[in-house]
């Protein structure tokens, strides 16, 4: 957890289970890591739910279970990443967040960019209305 506060996650939540992750989706978070093997309802099913409600928010899956079919079934059903938990695995998931975070870097970057065509545009085409119009004064 101090790595995620360390990377700018300021509200890190921990949860019990899926349902109570579930209960708090309201709060938009930026990113979930859960378990595979989750008390009640898998991970697999805490991901559908979580990607029936909000398909843009990233889920890295962290499992005991080193089976490629159950990593290629979790990025079928949208999670982020598919970790493995052994030696590497913090090593992995810093890993992974850090492209998570440039992902979303990039992704606010476009968005800011995008913004400021659509601001020029919009000064253009009323810069284009308001010499018309004095033209036809």
């Amino acid at each position: 957890m101090r790595y995620l506060t360390l990377a700018g996650f300021h509200s890190i939540r921990c949860f019990a289970s899926g349902a109570e992750c579930m209960h708090y989706l309201h709060l938009n978070p930026a990113l979930v890591i859960t378990e595979y093997n989750l008390e009640g309802p898998s991970g697999f099913v805490l991901l559908q739910n979580i990607k029936q409600q909000n398909n843009k928010l990233p889920v890295i899956i962290f499992s005991g279970q080193d089976d490629i079919s159950i990593a290629t079934k979790a990025i079928q059903y949208g999670a982020f990443d598919y970790i493995v938990k052994n030696k590497y695995a913090f090593d992995n998931l810093n890993q992974s967040i850090e492209h998570f975070l440039s992902l979303n870097k990039k992704l606010n970057r476009n968005r800011r960019q995008y913004l400021a065509a659509s601001v020029i545009t919009f000064m253009v085409v009323l810069l284009l209305i308001l010499l018309i119009s004095w033209y036809n004064r």
